[in-house]
């Protein structure tokens, strides 16, 4: 945002606003908003800052940081378009279809009008406010006075970005590969084109309407067969550096020496060989698995390389290499024999790993019963030994599975049929074609009329976040639940209750607050589902809400709590959201007697920082987002329950008093080298008594969209990862 003299920019999902001289470019001043990141536009005016931030608009000091005001306008958090202009403060939150008017001297809401959930823009200018909606390619135009409709002029197709000046307002047409220009007083429109450029902004500014552009890709080549189109998300080039978003390209693209089959339901958790040609022998010691290597398999173009014993013993050992110093050994593979040595410069390979013809085996430093759970990752897709141990990643990587990546350039990847695979998994589509750069609102504008087959969970923002409008409606229609899918992501929320102070080393008072929770109002608030387990729903076998309600038990929650009355400080930091979470705490446990007062600090705490002073040291509940502290990318409970223990308080280790934590330690790490069904069943007894008795308090786990065509079926949520299967997708014509 730019004011007379300065230019105003927002930190990408951080709490700084950087000040920038206009005449220079240097960067003149850094506020660092307390309170939290910024999750949209930001405006000057008023000698005030005015920024989106969880639940509505904040007005901040721009010299010190301090938040002056809070505004509230319902909706979802993040992706606010704010405007001063006229002497007042206006807003558009995109995911209710809310714009809301402030008057800055009275620090009011004057006027608000809900118009369309998918709001692009907003822009103010000729007396009018200025709305543009991509679905229905029209702008409206409100009254300055009372916000109310004036008219809705045509646009042209997606109007993506809008701005207002020489009488007209100037719209940005990515899809047309051109620029719109509406008269303000007939509202007829003028189509500027230009094939070769797609604009996403327009912005009229002292006679010059300034579009900023990227170049049109050329078309695809036909190509025989069925072709799916992916909004909003990319492909990742090397599976050894992947995050949980990427599993479901992955998934398509690798094979492994053990993988989960292209199925949903109980059948799609079990593991079966892959690229082995049977499930590996287990030495009597339990610690050495000898894997036979199928011949047949072989990497995609250009690499055309077979796939052989010696190709996972390079992949492995590229896994360990490439794992950042600072970070440590990647611990899914620090129990390999030789693997720290390796790992440390001190080998040239892994001793562990032994390959003799077409058999590889790995040894462990001593038995561990989630080893195969393990090497289905997608960190353990094999790459061809060409691909150097240092380095890589710079171009996609050839794959051995049922697809590879043909190209990725201007944001625009393309996936197709590996020729040289010859496995049996499903693989319906001929070409795949992920474009990364199309704002949510489009995306979802195209899934609607069939341009687009699917929105994954990286592309998702305000319309279709958990309890978002597209949400909503999927709960009363059973045209848009077909649509509209959510999945388990391996995350939870909670609340840590600290038993380094008096108040919750009472496991009893732990668990009056467990059944004191309104699971469900805190879920709702926070974008997640209700759950009361720490090990997540997407661990099979983890389904929420069988230890404790996702409603108050207020009866065995006073009988457990007493008659006494208590006081407990209640900790949050670094989201906005936070508060409201804290006060629906405040709420419940007011119905057990205890009265909260809540400490907030701007960033959360840093466990490589102890000296940092925080409030969270004097706090008795410590709310934690579960990400990345509770990150469960390996779908097992160990790893659960491994995080619970040393990183649960912000990346610190739980605390021990009031519930042998140490007893809980020794138990958790004999059941390591059990397998089978005694596997499963002592961890579940161990989850469960960590749930009833330690001292975390889950409220919610993660879950995540995808959001279909309705043209799109052959649908297999897979039951490990829960995303759509897209070799096993189809367009009905």
């Amino acid at each position: 945002m730019r004011n007379s003299a300065s230019v105003w920019v927002t930190q990408d999902g951080g709490p700084e606003v950087w000040q920038v001289d206009a005449v220079t470019g240097r960067v003149s001043r850094r506020v660092s908003i307390r309170g939290g990141a910024n999750e949209g536009d930001v405006a000057y005016g008023d000698g005030s800052l005015w920024l989106a931030s969880g639940t509505g608009v904040i007005r901040v000091d721009p010299k010190s940081g301090r938040i002056l005001h809070r505004f509230a306008i319902e909706g979802t958090s993040g992706g606010m378009h704010i405007v001063f202009a006229d002497g007042a403060v206006w807003a558009a939150r995109p995911g209710k279809g809310a714009v809301v008017k402030i008057d800055p001297r009275a620090n009011l809401i004057t006027h608000s009008t809900v118009l369309h959930g998918w709001i692009s823009d907003l822009a103010v200018g000729g007396s009018s406010v200025w709305v543009s909606i991509v679905p229905d390619g029209v702008v409206y135009r409100l009254s300055e006075d009372d916000l109310s409709v004036r008219g809705n002029p045509a646009t042209g197709p997606d109007p993506e970005q809008i701005s207002f000046g020489g009488g007209a307002l100037w719209v940005a047409n990515a899809t047309a590969n051109g620029i719109s220009r509406i008269a303000q007083i007939s509202g007829t429109r003028e189509a500027l084109t230009n094939r070769k450029a797609e604009p996403t902004t327009a912005l009229y500014h002292n006679g010059i309407v300034w579009v900023g552009a990227a170049p049109a890709l050329p078309p695809l080549p036909p190509i025989a067969g069925q072709e799916l189109r992916i909004a909003g998300a990319g492909v990742p080039f090397d599976p050894a550096h992947n995050g949980l978003w990427d599993e479901q390209v992955l998934y398509a693209t690798c094979a492994k020496l053990v993988n989960y089959p292209d199925s949903a339901g109980p059948d799609g958790a079990r593991l079966q060989p892959e690229i082995a040609a049977a499930m590996p022998t287990l030495s009597p010691d339990g610690r050495t698995y000898t894997f036979r290597i199928r011949s047949g398999f072989r990497f995609s173009p250009p690499s055309n390389e077979p796939v052989t014993a010696q190709t996972f013993r390079h992949t492995i050992e590229r896994q360990i290499a490439t794992t950042p110093k600072d970070s440590g050994i990647d611990p899914y593979m620090s129990d390999i024999v030789g693997a720290r040595a390796f790992y440390g410069g001190k080998a040239r390979q892994v001793s562990g790993i032994a390959v003799r013809g077409n058999r590889l085996s790995i040894t462990l430093v001593k038995p561990a019963g989630d080893f195969l759970t393990r090497m289905a990752m997608p960190r353990f897709c094999p790459v061809p030994l060409s691909v150097p141990i240092h380095g890589g990643g710079e171009q996609p990587t050839p794959s051995a599975g049922p697809y590879y990546i043909v190209s990725s350039e201007g944001g625009r990847s393309v996936v197709e049929r590996n020729p040289n695979y010859r496995g049996e998994r499903p693989r319906r589509s001929a070409r795949i074609v992920f474009e990364e750069n199309v704002p949510e609102a489009k995306a979802v504008a195209l899934a609607d009329r069939g341009a687009v087959d699917l929105i994954p969970a990286s592309g998702a923002g305000d319309l279709l976040s958990p309890w978002g409008l597209l949400d909503r409606r999927s709960r009363t229609s059973s045209a848009a639940a077909r649509q509209y899918h959510l999945y388990q992501a391996p995350l939870v929320d909670y609340f840590v209750l600290n038993t380094r102070r008096p108040l919750f080393r009472d496991v009893r008072l732990r668990r009056a607050v467990d059944y004191a929770l309104d699971r469900r109002a805190l879920a709702s608030s926070f974008g997640d589902a209700p759950d009361d387990r720490i090990v997540p729903p997407a661990v099979p076998g983890y389904p929420a809400g069988r230890i404790y309600p996702l409603r108050p038990n207020v009866a065995t929650a006073r009988r457990l709590a007493g008659r006494r009355s208590r006081h407990a400080v209640v900790y949050i930091c670094g989201d906005p959201r936070e508060r409201t979470l804290a006060e629906i705490v405040r709420q419940d446990l007011a119905r057990i007697r205890i009265s909260i007062s809540v400490a907030e600090d701007q960033q959360c705490p840093d466990p490589t920082k102890p000296a940092t002073e925080h409030n969270s040291r004097r706090a008795d509940l410590l709310l934690v987002n579960g990400w990345p502290f509770m990150e469960a990318d390996e779908r097992e409970p160990v790893q659960v329950l491994d995080n619970a223990l040393t990183h649960a308080v912000y990346g610190a280790r739980i605390p021990s008093a009031g519930w042998g934590a140490h007893v809980f330690a020794e138990r958790l790490e004999k059941a390591r080298a059990l397998r089978g069904a005694r596997r499963v069943a002592v961890y579940r007894r161990l989850a469960d008594e960590l749930t009833r008795s330690g001292p975390i308090a889950v409220f919610g786990s993660w879950v995540w969209p995808e959001y279909f065509s309705p043209k799109v079926g052959c649908r297999v949520f897979q039951t490990v990862y829960g995303v759509a299967d897209l070799g096993a997708l189809c367009r009905r014509t």
